[in-house]
């Protein structure tokens, strides 16, 4: 009897917020290299120009990079005077991988009355989460993959933190230990990781 294969339709998206960032954004990406999986990376602007080899390595090693804005800042983002700053990272992304990004997703989930508008016009598409360990807090690794792995469901977005902010001297070792027991235990459930431009494509 032939064998039949079966697709699994299990997806899940990783995302990595605040980075690129040293030297946590590396180490993530050697960990992703050797359990073969893709991660999108919503990445700020100053921090892009801070490191723009690693966001080349990034875009090169067939992850996805977005936007998050140029300076993570809390003013602009309570204010909604957030689109300068977006327009500003999308220019930083596309010199540095020449590379366009319509994919956006706002510090702390937090929109502006009236981004939404320019988001539309200028035919970007936003995106948050729904699995959220709160490793920004730097919980034991083992608590982040412990919460990840059990809210997580088909289509989930996983929010991790590469950076923080735009501060340069940061610690996300518990993250970056989290990360291989957490990619490693979903893929042996079955799901397929994939970036988040293939979710929002599917709900055009």
């Amino acid at each position: 009897m032939e064998e039949i294969n079966i697709i699994s339709t299990k997806k899940i998206f990783l995302t990595f917020d605040d980075g690129p960032s040293v030297p946590h954004t590396e180490q993530i990406l050697d960990i992703l290299k050797d359990l073969n999986v893709k991660a999108t990376f919503c990445v700020c602007g100053k921090n892009a120009m801070r490191y723009p080899e690693i966001i080349k390595r990034i875009s090169g090693e067939g992850h996805l990079i977005t936007n998050h804005t140029l300076s993570h800042s809390r003013f602009f983002t309570t204010t909604g005077f957030l689109w300068p700053e977006i327009v500003i990272t999308s220019l930083i992304i596309k010199s540095i991988t020449g590379k366009i990004t319509r994919f956006f997703r706002p510090p702390w989930g937090v929109m502006g009355p009236f981004l939404g508008i320019s988001l539309w016009a200028s035919n970007h598409k936003m995106f948050l989460w729904d699995v959220d360990a709160k490793d920004w807090t730097c919980p034991p690794a083992r608590i982040i993959a412990k919460e990840i792995i059990e809210k997580a469901e088909p289509n989930s977005i996983i929010l991790l933190h590469d950076g923080k902010k735009t501060e340069k001297k940061i610690d996300r070792s518990q993250t970056v230990s989290a990360v291989y027991p957490i990619v490693k235990s979903l893929k042996d459930q079955g799901y397929i990781f994939e970036t988040i431009d293939k979710l929002l494509a599917s709900k055009k």
